[in-house]
């Protein structure tokens, strides 16, 4: 009797501990920029190499895809948003030809990314309802009925996998985002679309709960300190090329850069019977293209939506003798030729461009259209307003203390910055035309339409009290009349931000 109770008491055990491990490969991208073509980066040896482009990109996916079937293994492809805005022919076709090559390549499931609303919320809403075939998950940008821009979460069976998938775009959009191309919308915290879905969510007993977020890596770890229900946070927003993936709390959180460089891969075991995470592994994949055979149906669609604009793109407009450089606070001299075509272009005092609208720098040589249009992707407006002296010092304050969103370069003054200083009197000696600023006076200061309307989250200004007057042109045309004007750059600046 002894012995048969032992017995029973150990399958009992066995029982109560029994484990079905399933694996499952994620194959996950972020911030893509409408990059369908190849980029050059220079690799160890310091030789020239080409890496990304749509065809190629794809080809890794679809290898990797492949090796799952071979191996009887579930797998999903998960794309964490921003593929629209970066290359010219997104902004030409206001980001369809992104929407038609997703549509080939048919991923399992995409969240939005904040650049998917740069050209006016109607449009993407449009291109999910009517262009796309693929699923799109957000959670917490609601529509002016109410309801969620896309569908709040996803359910798939993945072989015997139950895999549940909520969307999150980032709830800065308000400061990241023109306001007229979200009026109508109500966005809502991360944390409370996950507050509101993750119990219906868990009422379906999923065996994998996917966070499918454009927020970046350190809001992803916030998140996973407060939701331990969440398994894996696929995430995008940040750029950041995670070669491993991160732990935080029960949450594995995965990134893989951006435009394309690399292809994530993210292989689970799974216990289905306990609905659990039993391990992880992954890694970034580069796609270097001298390893892989584009995938021909991509190579003959960016030929037929591009060779019609290649003529005009291929122009050069001017040469540059001194690389441009950009994201060098104060002394970008990319930022500064922009800031002073601006004020050129205005008969303005000051002008100003902020460093997130320069999308990348560029080397001396020849400076064709194309690469103006990935400089300055977005094509806004340029607008004026006036301020006076004492605000353009509170301007700058506000600018240097951490309650500034972005920053900013000025043309046309120039100031010294003590940072160890406390906050509010870290800007001296502030400088027009050689000559202290005048408290009182008025100076009329040009800008991008996206500064403009955010005045108060770079300056600490209030919106409501300083109107802006249209220009009448666009941040890019001006900066290409400017180059075509002078022919030769010199990329020479001086710092107008002394001290840092």
């Amino acid at each position: 009797m002894r012995i048969l109770i032992i017995a029973l008491l150990v399958t009992v055990n066995a029982t109560a501990f029994a484990q079905h491990p399933v694996k499952l490969k994620i194959i996950h991208w972020n911030d893509f920029h409408a990059q369908n073509t190849p980029m050059t980066k220079w690799n160890a040896s310091n030789e020239k190499t080409s890496i990304g482009g749509f065809a190629y990109f794809k080809a890794v996916i679809d290898s990797l895809k492949q090796v799952a079937a071979i191996n009887h293994e579930a797998c999903m492809t998960l794309d964490a948003g921003d593929n629209f805005q970066g290359t010219a022919i997104s902004g030409f076709t206001r980001g369809a030809s992104q929407i038609k090559l997703m549509n080939i390549l048919h991923p399992d499931a995409v969240t939005l990314g904040n650049h998917e609303f740069d050209y006016g919320w109607t449009n993407i809403d449009s291109l999910i309802r009517y262009k796309a075939t693929f699923a799109v998950t957000n959670s917490n940008i609601l529509l002016p009925n109410g309801k969620t821009f896309a569908q709040p979460y996803i359910i798939k069976q993945e072989g015997e996998l139950h895999v549940a998938i909520i969307g999150l775009t980032t709830d800065d959009l308000v400061n990241l985002s023109l306001p007229a191309n979200r009026q109508g919308l109500t966005i809502t915290t991360c944390k409370d679309a996950l507050k509101k879905y993750l119990p219906e969510i868990r009422k379906q007993k999923p065996d994998l709960i996917i966070v499918l977020s454009h927020i970046g890596v350190d809001a992803d770890r916030e998140l996973a300190k407060q939701f331990p229900e969440v398994n894996i946070f696929v995430g995008g927003h940040s750029h950041t090329p995670l070669q491993k993936p991160l732990k935080e709390n029960h949450s594995v959180i995965v990134q893989a850069g951006s435009r394309g460089q690399y292809v994530g891969e993210l292989e689970l075991n799974i216990d289905t019977d306990g609905d659990s995470l039993l391990s992880y592994s992954g890694k970034l994949i580069e796609t270097e293209n001298s390893r892989i055979a584009p995938d021909p149906t991509i190579v003959q669609q960016i030929d037929l939506m591009e060779v019609p604009i290649r003529a005009k793109l291929s122009e050069t407009i001017g040469i540059l003798k001194k690389d441009w450089k950009n994201h060098e606070f104060g002394k970008s001299n990319l930022a500064a030729f922009e800031a002073m075509a601006f004020r050129e272009a205005t008969g303005s005092d000051i002008g100003v461009i902020n460093y997130g609208g320069i999308r990348k720098p560029l080397s001396a040589g020849p400076i064709t259209m194309n690469d103006i249009y990935e400089i300055n992707p977005f094509g806004n407006e340029l607008v004026s307003f006036t301020l006076t002296g004492a605000e353009i010092r509170s301007s700058l304050e506000w600018m240097m203390s951490d309650k500034g969103h972005e920053a900013c370069e000025f043309y046309g003054i120039t100031c010294t910055v003590d940072t160890l200083k406390k906050e509010g009197e870290r800007i001296s000696d502030i400088l027009f035309a050689g000559k202290k600023i005048d408290a009182k006076k008025k100076y009329s200061v040009t800008t991008n339409i996206f500064v403009g309307t955010h005045l108060n989250a770079n300056f600490g200004l209030n919106e409501d009290t300083h109107p802006f007057s249209h220009a009448g042109l666009t941040d890019r045309d001006v900066i290409i009349d400017a180059i075509k004007k002078r022919k030769e750059i010199s990329g020479e600046s001086e710092e107008w931000m002394k001290g840092l």
